[in-house]
């Protein structure tokens, strides 16, 4: 593998060659790669001579000559998506402020693991605990894997008409129904997901 490397399309990250197997038959040089390359990803391929050691050559020994920075596309298809879209691992929920009063609302932040179809995805995929609690403007910031919503204690007006009054509330939590979303592929979620964070209503 000597004089082989192997750079990203910008040239910035090197990838390592672990080895490199010839086939004289084929007329082919294989590079066994430190990682594999996606599906549509295009990365540059270098030879230089090494100074010492094992060289490629012909069969009548002549050096192989010097070539630099040749693209090369991996035209594999990728395999077919499968999974069932889920919250993201990390910090799939949070919520702006976790303490309300009457009148008050925050931003709640939504992730998913991968994108999903906004058609599937309504404010009726959403409960919101407490009593008088209302979610309102769900949009995605990223097409589709990150999603906001307004989630807001009962206003004034709410407290004043209700009958009982309207009591206070603590540990909420948002629940979001995987069973009514799809990501792009179609793939439809499963069961529910509640947040680990919590809020209370005053």
């Amino acid at each position: 593998n000597a004089g082989f490397t192997v750079n990203t399309a910008a040239g910035a990250t090197a990838i390592t060659v672990s080895s490199a197997l010839v086939n004289a038959t084929a007329k082919t040089v294989t590079l066994t790669l430190s990682r594999a390359v996606t599906a549509t990803e295009t990365v540059t391929v270098s030879y230089t001579k090494p100074a010492s050691g094992a060289v490629v050559q012909d069969a009548a020994g002549n050096d192989a000559a010097n070539f630099s920075d040749r693209a090369v596309t991996n035209s594999t298809s990728a395999p077919p998506d499968t999974q069932p879209p889920t919250l993201a691992a990390t910090n799939p929920i949070t919520i702006g402020d976790n303490k309300l009063a009457l009148d008050e609302s925050t931003t709640v932040t939504i992730r998913f693991s991968e994108a999903i179809a906004a058609s599937s995805f309504s404010l009726d995929d959403l409960t919101a605990e407490g009593a008088g609690a209302r979610l309102s403007n769900l949009q995605t910031t990223d097409g589709g894997t990150t999603w906001t919503v307004t989630l807001a204690a009962p206003s004034l007006e709410d407290y004043i008409q209700a009958s009982p009054d309207i009591p206070n509330s603590t540990n909420n939590k948002i629940r979001v129904n995987l069973a009514g979303i799809t990501d792009l592929a179609g793939n439809t979620g499963v069961g529910t997901a509640d947040s680990t964070v919590r809020y209370d209503i005053d």
